[in-house]
């Protein structure tokens, strides 16, 4: 499932990183945690968000 992208600056550095690991034309995946999403005291929910395992880039 896709949950998100990286702007383009990121993804430049991200396909260089993977290049630089003979890692090029295959899927790439990660461990990601999804956060968020409680109940707001007006009934809503909050925003949700997701972090990578990845190294900073």
């Amino acid at each position: 499932m896709t949950v998100g992208y990286f702007n383009r600056n990121d993804a430049r550095k991200f396909r260089i990183r993977l290049n630089t690991k003979k890692l090029t034309g295959q899927i790439t995946t990660c461990n990601a945690v999804i956060e968020g999403g409680q109940l707001l005291n007006d009934g809503n929910r909050s925003s949700y968000g997701v972090s990578l395992a990845i190294d900073r880039l």
